[in-house]
């Protein structure tokens, strides 16, 4: 059966290539992104949950500072994340009028109900995404079939990044942890994770900005030293209270010190 509205999308798109230059990167991202959809015959589209990872096989190339904080800061947000169509479409295209310049969509081989986008590192303006798939009439998107599993440890690992970024404790998160609590050893490998990129200092990532803005609510940081290799544990007035040297040492203490081992309602074990 002819899906109708997957030609009535594509006639549009074609009408005038030039008003899709100009077009903002919100109704770009969306309009390419439905009409994909349509073209993979998708039910329900909204129904669905849709989670964004990054496409390993890139080249990680010398990024421009956009790129940079793109990837650094604003992703991490959405990595390994189950989100609504909406959320998913916000996360990318939200940060500063670029995109992704490519994003493999699928659908996932163990879960009916996910869908796969697969995003390349090089953050883009439409004009650029254009250029780089010409023949692409639903460039940055492209249709692959069904190749990748959605595991439930990358879930797990997307919610204790999310957790660890904004330090919330909703209800979700409470409910998924309730049978299996965060293992304080999980949150050593997630900050540790974190320093070894070399785009972060300070544990949590926004504990130097936060006290800028006059939003900060803690009493206690975590600053890598690079140069000396120790860490750091700081205070509101960035002065070091406490030095380790490696970072399982540091984050113990620190959560112990600043959180109790608890994050709102969410208990961490100290396993």
């Amino acid at each position: 059966m002819v899906n109708i509205k997957y030609f009535i999308l594509l006639i549009l798109i074609n009408i005038n290539s030039q008003i899709l230059k100009a077009q903002n990167i919100e109704e770009f991202i969306t309009d390419r992104f439905e009409l994909t959809l349509n073209s993979m015959n998708i039910q329900n589209p909204d129904n669905l949950k849709y989670i964004i990872i990054y496409d390993m096989k890139s080249k990680m190339e010398s990024f421009s500072t956009y790129e940079d904080m793109a990837n650094w800061w604003s992703m991490p947000y959405y990595i390994n994340r189950e989100l609504y169509k909406n959320q998913a479409i916000y996360a990318l295209h939200h940060y500063d009028m670029i995109a992704p310049l490519w994003i493999k969509v699928s659908k996932s081989i163990n879960n009916e109900k996910l869908i796969i986008l697969e995003i390349s590192f090089r953050f883009k303006e439409v004009n650029s995404i254009l250029s780089h798939s010409p023949k692409n009439k639903t460039a940055p998107f492209s249709f692959h079939q069904p190749y990748y599993s959605f595991e439930d440890k990358q879930k797990r690992s997307g919610l204790i990044d999310y957790i660890l970024l904004t330090l919330n404790d909703s209800n979700e998160f409470q409910e998924y942890f309730s049978k299996n609590p965060i293992k304080i050893s999980e949150i050593v490998d997630h900050v540790n994770h974190l320093f070894n990129k070399g785009r972060y200092v300070f544990f949590p990532i926004n504990f130097a900005t936060d006290i800028e803005n006059n939003q900060n609510t803690l009493k206690y940081g975590l600053k890598y030293d690079n140069v000396n290799s120790v860490y750091n544990l700081i205070n509101s007035k960035f002065a070091s209270e406490q030095q380790f040297k490696n970072v399982s040492d540091a984050v113990r203490f620190y959560f112990d010190k600043q959180f109790n081992y608890k994050i709102g309602n969410l208990s961490i074990s100290t396993n």
